[in-house]
């Protein structure tokens, strides 16, 4: 490891004096810890921090592999300095041994920067969060990478609010990564950007606009539980708590979604918290299209629907985008009835990482088995953009709410794909649109969260509902013989389709049939005309 620079370390000396003006304050809790509560939590923390670098030498071992986790961790124990900084056990030895051991960090991130020229990632990011938070917590330690950060946020967060990995769970990741820095930053009485600040809110924003009743988010590219302030524990998917945070962290009523959540007094201190109540905006969200990264979000009462049709990640060449073009997600009533599969693995198991993020691996339609980007062998973050997928339109029509996507990712067989997704309080339609001419096999797949279904026939008020449904011109070639149950929720299978796939839920669990669909094209001219498709068979469950 190259030699680090000289740490003036007679500065140190008044550290614990001089730090409560840049650290964060220090956590609010409705019941005071006593004074040995607070020392346990100290010495415990110290003894954290002299067991890891004991354990890891600099530059040594798998601890030291990636400059990004080397940057966050730097930053996390920057941060939780300020938990314990003022009690008895941090004495001048600690403080030498913290410099240190950040100094350390520092220097291994800056001859190690992930900046790979034409594509940035999130670890190029990272690794300028932690050098720019401990640089600003920790001046002794002369780190000037502020400036760097806020060149970067801003080319990576689109103009919608979404980050340009194409990635949910790597947005809520950034999202909490940015606000640490600008926190930090504030902290040391150094000012911020306004487009760096107006870009961290819209990573808040546009998260908070996607969430489901529930409080999750929708799983949309990669997702591997990541969390930049992991200050309270939390389900991988739930982000109830994002924007409420980022509201009181940026002091912006626009972010403020729902209650004051813990993380808010644990990041920001009783004045966070107060800050947090005095905004008077109350946000509720209704349908949204987030046309820069493709997805759009429909909301009847309690039922939710995410589509996704956008741009792979990282300016189209792939990164942690998915082949899950005009995919969805459902819930009704609160209940997952329509799951996206996750991430599972990266590197250690190639073929499983290519099924998840294959088109295979969503709910939608492929077409002769070919996916929708090309998988490049042999490298795994690689989906060069060509599918063209966008949202086309959010409307809403004779009590429907509805989505419209759209992709050209079949074009090498003559075929592009249209899908409108409908939803209403009690139901949910599907019709898919495929175009073109020949013979093709289509495969339709949904993805369901649950293993204890029941097929039987419809009740008299399902089969009404799905009548109704072929009324409103969304529901036919029903079989009402054939319904998926989970407890007192069921759903009809399609069994026909004319120029459409159409499938409907009835306040459901599931679209489920164990048979491979299978669809014999009729040949047409340059101009589709109804018969295009003609189907037998549904659904790949």
């Amino acid at each position: 490891m190259p030699a680090r620079r000289a740490v003036d370390l007679r500065a140190s000396d008044r550290l614990r004096e001089r730090r409560p003006d840049r650290l964060p304050p220090r956590p609010a809790r409705a019941v005071a810890p006593t004074s040995a509560e607070r020392t346990g939590w100290a010495r415990a923390w110290i003894d954290g921090v002299r067991q890891f670098r004991a354990g890891n030498p600099a530059g040594l071992g798998v601890q030291w592999s990636c400059a990004m986790e080397v940057s966050l961790r730097a930053m996390h124990v920057a941060l939780t300095f300020a938990y314990v900084r003022d009690d008895a056990a941090v004495d001048e030895p600690l403080v030498r041994e913290l410099l240190d051991m950040l100094d350390e960090h520092c220097t291994y991130v800056e001859n190690h920067l992930e900046e790979t020229g034409a594509i940035r990632t999130n670890h190029y990011a990272a690794d300028l969060v932690g050098l720019t938070v401990v640089g600003a917590l920790f001046p002794e330690l002369q780190r000037r990478w502020a400036r760097k950060l806020w060149d970067e946020i801003p080319r990576q967060c689109r103009a919608d609010g979404t980050h340009f990995e194409s990635a949910s769970g790597y947005q809520r990741l950034c999202a909490e990564l940015f606000l640490a820095a600008v926190l930090a930053v504030r902290a040391a009485g150094e000012s911020v950007p306004r487009e760096v600040v107006k870009a961290v809110a819209g990573l808040f924003r546009s998260l908070a606009l996607l969430l489901k009743p529930s409080g999750a988010i929708p799983q949309i590219g990669d997702f591997d539980s990541s969390r930049g302030l992991p200050l309270s524990p939390r389900r991988a998917l739930d982000c109830a708590y994002l924007a409420p945070l980022g509201a009181a962290g940026l002091d912006d009523a626009s972010l403020k979604f729902g209650s004051c959540p813990p993380e808010v007094g644990w990041l920001l201190g009783p004045d966070g918290v107060r800050r947090f109540e005095q905004l008077e905006n109350d946000v509720v969200p209704g349908d949204v299209i987030l046309r820069e990264a493709g997805i759009a979000v429909l909301r009847s009462g309690d039922a939710w629907l995410c589509m996704s049709a956008g741009p792979n990640g990282q300016g189209g060449t792939g990164g942690h985008a998915h082949n899950d073009k005009n995919s969805v997600e459902l819930s009704l009533g609160g209940v997952d009835l329509i799951v996206d599969r996750g991430t599972f693995v990266y590197a250690r198991d190639p073929a499983e990482r290519n099924a998840r993020r294959g088109t295979a691996g969503h709910s939608t339609v492929q077409v002769d088995g070919l996916e929708q980007n090309r998988l490049v062998p042999g490298r795994l973050f690689a989906l060069p953009d060509t599918a063209q997928a966008r949202i086309v339109r959010v409307e809403r029509r004779d009590g429907f709410e509805l989505a419209t996507g759209t992709h050209a990712g079949y074009k090498s067989a003559g075929v592009t794909h249209r899908r409108v997704a409908a939803l209403s309080r009690d139901s949910a339609a599907f019709i898919d649109e495929l175009r073109g001419h020949g013979e093709h096999r289509l495969t339709l797949r949904w993805y369901v969260p649950h293993t204890d279904l029941v097929q039987r026939p419809a009740t008299p008020a399902e089969a009404a509902r799905l009548e109704k449904l072929h009324e409103q011109g969304l529901a036919f070639g029903y079989d009402a013989t054939r319904c998926i149950a989970v407890g007192d929720l069921a759903v009809a299978v399609a069994t026909v389709a004319d120029r459409h796939r159409r499938l409907a839920g009835i306040r459901g669990k599931s679209f489920l049939q164990a048979d491979r669909a299978r669809f014999h094209g009729v040949r047409a001219g340059p101009s589709v005309h109804r018969r295009a498709f003609s189907a037998r068979a549904v659904t790949d469950a």
